[in-house]
């Protein structure tokens, strides 16, 4: 439909807006709870405002920002959900590909300095997550958790073998990550995706003295796993089952038929209380984290700013898109 790729708002309105991508499913359901409500949108994917009307300007009457004639002022709230890379405009190509590429990469820094000044521009308005901190690193956010006594996983970064060796001589049995987020590789029209493994001594003995650097952790035998996503200070949690199916055992993402059963958590209070202050500290208002349920233990994994809740939502039943939407338009 096209209102989820442009607009819908009336002549007196105060507008949502929204940055998302093409492909985001759970935008679009937010957008039908805010079409329910009857609240007015923008959703401005790959934050390419290059698609609007964009008018920035400073003079003797002070400075104005305005959207498709829309005035900051008129702005309720903005969601930043996930952008991706601006989309370059068609311009006359020349025989000579390096001067392209070149002009290709200016407009890109041109369109990345668009978006930073609309960012800023609307700093007064109220954001559910920022393009400031769309992205946390992992190993901080780790070490964060651990001072505020969430229990955490024994983690190790290096592209040295011998520290691996130590490493898996102290706790046994170690798994490999990603040191940042994983993302999907389109290779011949079909996508995959890098999984968290387990690290045999037959693997580290094939590694030379010196490989790229890589997150490694002690594995720590789980009962189940937990997703929580985090809205303004409420808290939503899922167990998921992974243990039952021996391809997800180590990373409940790798089921094959059957996805792994999915029923609503509660966290316990003071592990409660240690997410909110988390978040607190590092400034996010929304996000999703994973935990490990390992007898009377809850294991703090990570936290992702722009994190699926849709997989959190629909088994659990707690309507997130709606309470999204109500946070949108000033309704919670």
């Amino acid at each position: 439909m096209k209102r989820f790729l442009l607009l819908k708002y009336k002549n007196s309105f105060i507008l949502i807006l929204i940055f998302s991508t093409y492909i985001e499913d759970s935008t679009s359901k937010v957008i039908d709870w805010l079409a329910f409500m009857g609240q007015d949108f923008l959703r401005i994917n790959n934050g390419n405002l290059n698609s609007f009307a964009f008018v920035a300007s400073i003079g003797s009457h002070g400075d104005f920002l305005c959207l498709n004639g829309i005035d900051k002022s008129k702005v309720k709230s903005i969601w930043y959900r996930r952008t991706g890379p601006s989309i370059i405009p068609n311009f006359p190509a020349t025989d000579n590909q390096s001067l392209n590429a070149s002009m290709r990469q200016h407009m890109r820094l041109e369109l990345n300095a668009l978006r930073e000044l609309f960012y800023k521009g609307m700093k007064n308005v109220r954001w559910l997550s920022h393009p400031d901190n769309p992205h946390v690193e992992k190993f901080s956010v780790l070490k964060l958790a651990n001072e505020l006594k969430l229990k955490v996983p024994a983690t190790l970064i290096s592209n040295r073998k011998e520290e691996i060796l130590k490493f898996k001589k102290t706790y046994k049995r170690i798994i490999v990550k990603n040191i940042d987020a994983t993302i999907p590789l389109r290779i011949d029209g079909r996508t995959y995706s890098t999984y968290t493994a387990i690290i045999e001594d037959e693997t580290l003995k094939d590694y030379k003295s010196s490989v790229f650097p890589c997150t490694f952790q002690e594995l720590v035998e789980k009962d189940f796993e937990i997703r929580t996503f985090y809205l303004n200070g409420e808290i939503y949690s899922m167990a998921i089952f992974s243990q039952n199916e021996e391809t997800t055992k180590i990373d409940f993402r790798r089921y094959s038929k059957i996805p792994n059963r999915k029923v609503p958590y509660q966290l316990p209070a003071l592990i409660e209380q240690k997410v909110i202050q988390l978040m607190k500290v590092l400034n996010l208002n929304t996000g999703s984290l994973d935990f490990i349920k390992s007898g009377k233990d809850t294991i703090f994994l990570e936290v992702n700013p722009v994190g699926q809740f849709g997989m959190v939502s629909q088994p659990c039943n707690y309507y997130l898109e709606q309470k999204v939407a109500q946070f949108l338009s000033h309704e919670e």
